[in-house]
């Protein structure tokens, strides 16, 4: 769509290109001419990215489709667009208000009343082709069941924030003053019920929650030496990356495989510890639990995190101690934390 609506909208002042290409040496070729070979060139350079990813996918997984999601194939399909659509669209008229979804539709109605100029009009399906192109690459992905996946959303947000100012602008631009003072009073009451919203969901306390990722690998390289193993899933980047310890993904590990693998890592000098997050304690016992001791987490853990939800096991000393060491939570992290040197195994 992108490219019809460049050829098209440059299809208008060919006449002029012709006389620029007359003019020019050496002369263009016929397919230059346009927006369409511009269109080509930037697509071509943008594509470098999406080859780049193609490439440390097949290297890395096996296939430029793999990921580490997994399969692809896997998690798209038509099925999941009735889901989708009911999610979705619940959660964006109870976060965003009906407002946003009228801003999205808005944009696929090219009446005069909403995009009163000739050049909006024909921008209009610019800004429609995007919105639609994310929408529908979100609708066939895998369901989640919380409203902040809308950010999944949020390349189309500029769009759908233009089509709400065009909506709000036609319901102002043949009315009245206090018409229009009332409008406008009824966008405010909308900003404001919005922050009301996003005080009660949280989302202004995301700073400290985030911050125990950095609170926890802090933890964890001052408790454990540079050559020790951290087992673990949601927090196996993190502990790489600000605390320089190797990891290894217990989601990855073949369920019969638990206890020898760290037996294995300790025969070779590497201390093993287990880190999970709350959710991930279930299935990581349903996974090892009945063919590895190790398997329960049943033992104390050294130190804890957020009241608990967060837990580091010692898979050598289980029975060294009584209770866990608390650690305090971080309040925020207001600056970047460079990169610990990546670790290796010996």
């Amino acid at each position: 769509m992108w490219i019809l609506f460049v050829c098209t909208e440059r299809a208008t002042t060919e006449d002029t290109e012709d006389t620029e290409d007359m003019t020019s040496f050496p002369p263009r070729p016929p397919w230059w001419r346009g927006g369409c070979a511009r269109l080509l060139l930037f697509g071509a350079t943008a594509s470098a990215g999406a080859i780049a990813i193609a490439v440390i996918n097949a290297r890395l997984y096996g296939s430029p489709l793999a990921s580490g999601y997994g399969d692809l194939s896997d998690a798209y399909s038509w099925s999941y667009v009735g889901t989708n659509l009911r999610r979705y669209g619940q959660w964006l008229v109870s976060t965003e208000t009906p407002l946003a979804v009228a801003g999205l539709a808005s944009l696929f109605v090219p009446w005069s009343v909403l995009w009163p100029t000739r050049d909006s009009r024909r921008a209009v399906w610019l800004l429609a082709s995007v919105a639609a192109g994310v929408w529908a690459s979100y609708l066939i992905y895998v369901p989640w069941d919380a409203w902040w996946y809308l950010r999944f959303m949020l390349p189309a947000w500029p769009m759908m924030a233009v089509g709400a100012a065009s909506v709000v602008a036609a319901l102002c631009r043949p009315r009245s003053t206090t018409w229009r003072i009332a409008v406008i009073a009824a966008v405010i009451g909308i900003g404001l019920f919005n922050v009301k919203r996003a005080v009660r969901l949280a989302v202004f306390n995301e700073a400290s929650a985030e911050a125990k990722y950095v609170e926890t690998a802090h933890a964890i390289g001052s408790i454990t030496a540079p050559d020790d193993v951290i087992i673990s899933g949601q927090f196996s980047g993190s502990v790489r990356y600000y605390a320089g310890r190797l990891t290894l993904r217990w989601d990855w590990l073949d369920p019969r495989w638990l206890d020898r693998a760290v037996d294995w890592l300790t025969a070779r000098g590497h201390h093993v510890y287990i880190l999970l997050e709350a959710p991930e304690v279930d299935p990581f016992r349903a996974r090892f639990a009945s063919a590895n001791a190790l398997g329960r987490v049943d033992w104390v853990p050294i130190v804890t995190f957020r009241g608990r939800s967060i837990q580091l096991h010692d898979t050598q000393h289980r029975e060294r101690f009584e209770r866990p060491v608390e650690q305090p939570p971080l309040r925020g992290v207001h600056e970047c934390e460079p990169q610990k040197s990546p670790p290796t195994l010996r």
